[in-house]
């Protein structure tokens, strides 16, 4: 597809999506009330799924993450879903026609006070987090050049929180700037720059961004650290290798021939889940088994019941930067990255042919050993000890696909490798 950015009346979107994980002993981890304008900060009240249900099923959220985890098995890789998910909403609130549908579809709903309903109640579920700290930011930056149109502008608001700022694209340098200290603030600078001035076209008039912020520690921290071996495809190397003996949700899956292991953080209402293929060149075929038959993931998960297990897995810190564009094309969402007629045409004011000129996601994960004991799951883990007659040993100690899980939904995922 070219860009073609000498057409005055052609403009882009810039969507750029900051992801940011870290599990780790960070005194931050409790969620206060200081959340500044742009900022949805998680609160520490209780919530019940049945009052806001989570029914966001688009192909984005079930697809994005394998696509990328399939186009190179043999390199680790993180992304967010969620992170993705987000712009793609605030697109569909301004585009028509077929845009509308693909981005609908994608999302996961079939009209636009669908959306509105599905994306409300998918924040307010993510709010009511105990334990540990889930952050959510939306900004819009507009050039100076344009207007937003009202409806648009309340519905972001009303909708995703989102925060408005006027930046004149003209001056790239400074609006690169402007953005990267926004995202080195929102992820506690450890994305300390997502955006470079070439990315920035004169012609752009908005550029979107997300930033997401999860910080959990373990329920159970892990005390014995050691360097082990571990087996890739082709070769052995070392790595720092966390292991602890304790409760864990646990199952064997014949079909996707692997073991699973669910790993809670402190609260319990958010958990990393490990898929762990029984072969050390596994990995490749349980991916494409989870994106031919999605189905297969939640019927295990399902199957999983509390056991005795031996835990080894790698102390890691992942980072991603990802072309969302070729994403966005393999889930058929073509209208939006058109440069005439794209459909996306009820966002700025005028006579504007907008369309998506580029789509970045960068996606840092950081786990290791620390965490804090909570006094009801040392009262469950004593209470359950006179029942185990066996220890199971569950050792990641070869490449593995993994997702963190909060409520019902995935905020990041990626693979160990």
């Amino acid at each position: 597809m070219t860009n073609n950015w000498t057409t005055t009346n052609v403009t882009g979107i810039l969507l750029v999506l900051i992801s940011r994980v870290i599990c780790d002993d960070d005194d931050d981890y409790y969620l206060g009330s200081t959340s500044s304008e742009d900022e949805v900060t998680y609160q520490d009240t209780l919530y019940d799924s049945r009052d806001y249900p989570l029914n966001l099923e688009g192909s984005l959220r079930q697809r994005m993450a394998l696509n990328g985890a399939i186009a190179d098995p043999g390199k680790s890789f993180v992304c967010s879903p969620i992170s993705a998910l987000m712009p793609l909403g605030k697109l569909a609130l301004g585009a028509t026609g077929t845009c509308k549908k693909q981005l609908e579809e994608a999302v996961g709903v079939r009209s636009r006070p669908e959306l509105k309903k599905s994306f409300q109640s998918l924040l307010v579920g993510l709010r009511s987090l105990f334990g540990v700290k889930l952050t959510v930011c939306s900004r819009i930056y507009i050039s100076t050049d344009h207007t937003l149109r009202s409806q648009f502008r309340s519905d972001a608001k009303e909708v995703f929180k989102s925060t408005f700022k006027r930046i004149n694209m003209h001056q790239p340098e400074k609006v690169a700037r402007k953005i990267n200290n926004w995202v080195r603030e929102k992820t506690k600078n450890l994305i300390p720059e997502i955006i470079t001035p070439n990315s920035i076209s004169p012609h752009a008039s908005v550029i979107l961004v997300n930033a997401v912020y999860f910080s959990g520690n373990w329920m159970n921290k892990f005390h014995d650290i050691e360097m082990r071996d571990f087996y890739t495809a082709t070769d052995i190397r070392k790595v720092p290798m966390m292991t602890r003996e304790g409760k864990y949700k646990y199952t064997k899956n014949d079909a996707l021939d692997c073991q699973m292991i669910e790993i809670p953080y402190v609260g319990g209402q958010a958990s990393f889940i490990i898929f762990l293929p029984n072969t050390r060149d596994g990995l490749p075929l349980l991916l494409y088994k989870l994106k031919l038959a999605p189905d297969l993931m939640q019927t295990a998960i399902n199957k999983m019941r509390v056991e005795n297990v031996i835990l080894s897995m790698p102390k890691f810190k992942t980072t991603t930067e990802l072309d969302l564009k070729v994403s966005y094309e393999k889930l058929g969402l073509n209208e939006m990255l058109k440069t005439q007629k794209s459909g996306l045409n009820e966002i700025v004011s005028g006579d504007h042919h907008l369309y998506v000129s580029k789509a970045i996601q960068k996606a840092v994960i950081d786990v290791n050993e620390n965490g804090t004991e909570a006094a009801a799951a040392s009262a469950v883990e004593i209470s359950l000890l006179s029942f185990i007659l066996t220890k199971i040993k569950f050792e990641a100690n070869r490449p593995f696909y993994y997702f963190i899980k909060v409520r019902k939904e995935k905020i990041f995922t990626g693979v160990y490798n």
